[in-house]
């Protein structure tokens, strides 16, 4: 019950830090490509 809690209020900031993640890799890769 506790843990579903904490992963509801967890899930949107998680949700943005990987989408910040793959932006960054994705502009790391596409640099490196150029």
């Amino acid at each position: 019950m506790g843990i579903e809690t904490y992963l509801s209020e967890l899930l949107p900031e998680l949700i943005l830090l990987v989408g910040a993640c793959v932006l960054l890799l994705l502009g790391v890769t596409r640099a490196a490509r150029q």
